[in-house]
């Protein structure tokens, strides 16, 4: 077994120069430790069911399953009732489950579960992370080689994909085989008669290329086939507890292959300050020069997007302001025209108004909802843009659908209704913001309590009146939903613009830092990284 004193001493020294690089290691070095709670991960590319998994493992529905992906980190531990905290610890009372998968960053869910007492399992379920760029990066990795096991979920309908294959590759190098398990889904998605091609394919390819790795089915089929009941001996369940069986030899080679990569890339990081630190004062001041003036030109354009920004953002709130207005006239006028049509005015304004004045706003509320989402994402997407082609930013965007607000399912009160806008590099952050909800969706008209207020006039009068104060109410909704949705979108767009900046900073901030070093900066980072290394090779 490898020197624990030796290891912690490195983990000491790189907690001085790069955390990441001591978390790495430590996360090693933790999976050799005795402990009372196994981590089990679960991993895969969106909508492969990582979520069915998890609860056919454990028994029961307890997170959501959706065709819309999921963006929280979930964790599910056991625990003596049910109790669901946010990622921040805080113990939440009132929430709705699906709701939290879709917005959350991440939330744990505490439940009595026979199979987590029985084998003392915790298991988290990540999104996001089979993507090239991510996999790639150790520092990012992390979280998922921190766990004492991993789950890789797969989909039968496209095995083994280049990201799922690198993924694999680079956990067997950094933390093992014998700790990985690939779980085969949705059979029931491919035609029946490419079962057994697909299932003869997985078998080639993971017993050759991934030797040691167990492998496995999920049977969703609903009949028997011959190709499943070869290959389908046994279930998820059942493999799982022997992923955690102990193998020091084995650790101890993962623990020097993430010491290979760290000594790698620190030796990357002295060739680079001592080239740095080589060239002349003269030409060192004169690349400072010019870099500062180029940071400064970036600084001026991030500043003048900010000024355009805010610009659209002002179009935008106009453009949401005249689709509302216009779109309660409408309602106005419908239910005016239905109004003069009815034979019997007092009996549909008292029993029927209130009716169709819900179904009129609902309907209605789609149309907004998508009109909103549209305009939102085009100036998200136009600050992405701008982060891309002037700072070199690898930044993604969200499109949120008229399905996705669909899916919901029913009307939310304004404020409480929420979907996601992303910015920044990576996709690495997460805004949030309140999607428009018609307030009149959820306030009911109480025509009928009026209506006798008229009995006394002549018909024409009554009517009148009647239909002053459908256009009065209407008219009141109408100026405080579009009130409330100019505050709400002018607070978005704060927070947008704030974003926005951040992230600017910190790509500048990321390409430029380099050049601010002064001479005896590099000799003391040199010294450092290379104390380190020789520590590496010690061990």
């Amino acid at each position: 077994m490898l020197d624990r004193g030796a290891l912690q001493s490195i983990v000491e020294s790189l907690r001085v120069k790069n955390s990441s690089y001591a978390n790495l290691l430590e996360s090693s070095m933790e999976r050799q430790q005795e402990k009372s709670t196994y981590v089990i991960g679960v991993v895969g590319d969106d909508l492969v069911g990582k979520s069915t998994i998890i609860n056919s493992v454990l028994g029961e529905d307890l997170i959501p399953t959706s065709v819309i992906p999921n963006v929280a980190e979930i964790t599910i531990r056991y625990g003596s009732e049910n109790k669901v905290f946010d990622e921040t610890g805080v113990q939440l009372e009132n929430y709705d489950m699906p709701q939290l998968a879709e917005e959350s960053t991440g939330f744990t869910l505490e439940t009595n579960n026979e199979y987590l007492n029985n084998y003392h399992l915790e298991i988290r379920e990540f999104h996001g992370f089979l993507s090239r760029q991510k996999i790639n990066d150790m520092e990012l990795m992390a979280n998922v080689y921190k766990c004492d096991a991993i789950i890789v979920v797969m989909s039968a309908e496209h095995l083994l994909s280049e990201s799922e294959c690198a993924f694999i590759d680079n956990y067997i190098k950094y933390v093992g085989a014998a700790r990985l398990l690939i779980v085969i889904n949705k059979l029931s998605s491919v035609e029946k008669s490419d079962i057994g091609r697909i299932l003869e394919y997985a078998a080639s390819q993971i017993n050759s290329r991934f030797k040691d790795v167990r492998w496995l089915i999920n049977n969703n089929l609903n009949e028997k086939n011959p190709a499943v009941e070869k290959y389908a001996t046994k279930e998820p369940k059942e493999v799982i507890p022997l992923l955690f069986k102990y193998d020091e030899s084995q650790d101890d080679e993962s623990i020097r292959n993430v010491l290979r990569y760290i000594s790698g890339q620190l030796e990357t990081a002295v060739e680079d300050l001592q080239m740095a630190k080589e060239k002349n004062a003269e030409e060192i001041e004169k690349e400072r020069n010019a870099f500062r003036q180029q940071r400064e030109i970036e600084q001026t354009f991030v500043n003048t997007s900010v000024v355009e920004f805010k610009h659209k953002s002002n179009e935008t709130e106009e453009a949401i302001d005249k689709n509302i207005r216009a779109m309660f006239e409408d309602i106005t006028s419908e239910l005016l025209q239905e109004y003069e049509k009815t034979p019997d005015k007092i009996r549909w304004y008292e029993n029927e108004l209130d009716n169709r004045w819900r179904a009129s706003v609902s309907a209605a509320a789609e149309r907004v909802d998508g009109f909103i989402a549209d305009r939102i994402t085009e100036d998200i997407d136009w600050l992405n843009r701008t982060l891309e082609t002037t700072l070199g930013a690898n930044t993604i965007g969200l499109k949120v659908s008229d399905n996705e607000i669909k899916s919901m399912g029913k009307l939310y009160p304004y404020s409480n209704y929420k979907k996601f806008a992303v910015i920044g590099m990576g996709g690495g952050v997460v805004l949030g913001y309140c999607l428009f909800r018609l307030i009149g969706a959820v306030v009911g008209f109480g025509g009928g309590l009026l209506v006798y207020t008229y009995m006394g006039m002549r018909e024409s009068v009554q009517n009148e009146e009647i239909k002053r104060n459908v256009s009065s109410k209407v008219r009141d909704i109408s100026e405080e939903t579009r009130r409330i949705t100019k505050k709400e979108i002018e607070k978005l767009y704060v927070e947008i613009l704030d974003e926005y900046k951040r992230e600017a900073e910190k790509i500048i901030d990321a390409k430029y830092s380099l050049h601010e070093h002064s001479k005896s900066d590099y000799d003391n980072d040199i010294e450092q990284y290379k104390s380190i290394i020789s520590k590496i090779k010690e061990v």
